[in-house]
């Protein structure tokens, strides 16, 4: 730990004194910090290093790279800066100046923080998609793994704290890398492993298995998906909390979806609505358990909060609003309701996917107030969760495509050099 904080004044002094490095130095230096997931512990420093950067005047820079990623980073910290600084990069019909993959992959992430009626933002994306998709083939070594990356979920939709192992990884072999973030980011990386044995002990229950054989168990799935919506050292309460509500609420998707009865499930039902030990008596054995256990959970998580006296609750009366029986498929719902076919729903769904990501980026940038602001980070990665979780396929339900990344993000430790 005393290592860890002497790392933290240098990296501090590090981002103060940038401010004499060029444009794209500083821009960088933001740009690493945030996807090693160590820009946290420098809020007020990256904050006052932004207001500099916001300053300059990128209509005279004719580097794209630059450009694209001083748009990105400041739309990311929600500065309404223009999409005009792209015009003179293109041409009259539409196409960007290409000097290299890596100008125009900086341009198709930045361009996906765009919002309604950004029309340059809009021709970007579809220009890079393009040429990116074609260069993929002829492309080696990272840009290739990031380009790959981006066609499949653009930098702005993606969860940083999965990636942030890999980034170490690529960060170490880049030329211009700084070895005290490095270590640093390191160090930060293996902090999480405790948390994961607290909530561990908690589901563990040797009845679990055995009672409950029908349930999937997903405890760390679980974890992993509420480390992607806050993973700062500061919210381990939240983690924790949230990890259990998502197990219980699993439990219980596959108490009324799959194991259940009707008639058990509107007696459980009826149970779960008066939150009271005594009402028990009536639900089979395994639905005892379970209650007993969803009532132990929020127990302990009233006990967590009582210091502050917030959120308190002896029962939940909308209980039955938060766990729903059944959710039909997206798209076969969109089929049936509106007579399609599954090419023209799958159109539509990622037509409605985009307009949401630009109804996000637009409250973004519209909030003045720095408390909704944090909030409001918090519902966009949850969002990112949800893409990374259920995009390509169901990560959750068939967890064996989690393995890996859950084996890099919380059993795989980086070596300390001191």
């Amino acid at each position: 730990m005393i290592r860890l904080e002497k790392l933290k004044e240098e990296v501090a002094t590090m981002i103060t004194s940038s401010i004499a490095c060029s444009l794209l130095e500083r821009l960088q230096l933001v740009d690493a910090l945030e996807r090693l997931c160590v820009d946290h512990l420098f809020e007020e420093q990256i904050n006052d290093l932004l207001v500099q950067i916001s300053s300059t005047n990128v209509m005279d820079c004719d580097d794209l790279h630059t450009v694209a990623l001083w748009f990105y980073l400041l739309r990311k910290h929600g500065y309404r800066v223009s999409q005009d600084v792209f015009v003179k990069f293109k041409d009259e019909g539409g196409c960007f100046a290409v000097n290299s993959p890596r100008d125009i992959l900086t341009l198709y992430n930045a361009a996906y923080l765009g919002t309604h009626g950004e029309i340059i933002l809009v021709e970007a994306i579809s220009f890079a998609k393009r040429y990116l998709e074609s260069t993929l083939p002829n492309l080696e070594g990272l840009l290739a793994h990031e380009t790959k990356c981006a066609l499949s979920i653009p930098l702005p939709r993606r969860v940083r704290i999965y990636e942030a192992k890999d980034h170490i990884l690529t960060y170490e072999k880049e030329h211009a890398t700084h070895e005290v973030i490095l270590e640093l980011a390191k160090l930060s990386s293996n902090i999480m492993q405790l948390e994961l044995k607290i909530i561990s002990r908690w589901w563990k229950d040797p009845q679990v298995e055995s009672r409950l054989s029908f349930a999937r168990d997903r405890i760390v799935e679980c974890y992993f998906w509420i480390v992607g919506v806050y993973f700062e050292p500061k919210h381990s309460r939240g983690r924790i909390i949230l990890t259990m509500v998502i197990a219980i609420v699993t439990l219980l998707d596959d108490i009324y979806d799959i194991y259940g009865s009707t008639e058990e499930s509107e007696v459980f039902t009826r149970c779960m609505e008066r939150w009271d030990r005594k009402a028990a008596h009536d639900i089979p054995e395994y639905m005892k358990f379970v209650y007993e256990k969803v009532l132990d959970a929020y127990e302990y998580i009233e006990d967590l909060l009582a210091d502050e006296e917030k959120f308190r609750m002896s029962y939940l009366r909308n209980f039955r609003e938060q766990v729903e029986l059944h959710v039909a498929p997206t798209i076969g719902s969109y089929m049936k309701e509106h007579n399609v076919s599954v090419e023209n729903a799958c159109e539509k769904i990622k037509e409605l996917i985009e307009d949401t990501w630009k109804d996000f980026n637009h409250e973004w940038l519209t909030l003045a107030n720095v408390q909704p602001k944090q909030l409001l980070e918090r519902i966009f990665n949850l969002a990112r969760t949800m893409e990374f979780m259920y995009k390509h396929d169901d990560k959750f339900t068939n967890c064996q495509n989690l393995k890996d990344r859950i084996h890099s993000l919380f059993v795989e430790t980086f070596a300390s050099t001191y």
